[in-house]
């Protein structure tokens, strides 16, 4: 809604200025017409975000934490690219720091949970360079290694026996469980 109101802020002023019309209490100020158009340029980011999220095809664990890194990267340019081009209106920066501590709210969330941490290690592009050229702190990394060996000692490791294996009918392999 707001991208269609500032691709079409002439005619909207022209509709909204006319006295004939009665619309002059709809009339945005030219700091109104600032603010729509500073959101306007970091809201696009949350619409691709939840729409990767919606979409059965593209989301994955692994894209959780890729995706907040992008959106934490927006945040944190624009509100910092703002002090040397055009600042920001200041609701607009408000919102924003908001914005941003309640991403880092679900971030560190994300560490009680070893899954994606697991995800983002398996992943064939991803690994722990991941992290490495991003710059994350060597002890998260560590630990993340750390959390996939023991999952696999754990889950797979123990049962890598061919006693527990069965081929069926078919030449199906299928996992006998031990008592």
């Amino acid at each position: 809604m707001m991208v269609f109101a500032v691709h079409y802020k002439a005619a909207i002023n022209d509709i909204t200025g006319d006295r004939d019309l009665n619309y002059r209490i709809y009339e945005l100020s030219n700091n109104d017409w600032v603010i729509i158009e500073d959101m306007v340029h970091t809201l696009e980011v949350f619409k691709h975000a939840t729409l990767l999220f919606s979409s059965e095809e593209k989301s994955t664990i692994a894209n959780v934490i890729t995706t907040m890194d992008k959106i934490d990267n927006l945040l944190t340019t624009t509100i910092v690219s703002s002090s040397t081009r055009r600042p920001i209106h200041s609701s607009v920066r408000k919102a924003l720091n908001l914005a941003k501590t309640t991403l880092n709210k679900y971030y560190s969330r994300m560490d009680t949970s070893n899954v994606y941490r697991i995800a983002m290690v398996l992943h064939p592009s991803l690994k722990l360079e991941y992290f490495r050229l991003r710059k994350w702190d060597q002890n998260w990394i560590d630990t993340a290694e750390q959390i996939v060996q023991d999952e696999f000692h754990l889950s797979y490791k123990s049962h890598d026996n061919a006693d527990d294996v069965e081929i069926v009918e078919g030449g199906d392999a299928v996992c006998r469980l031990s008592p």
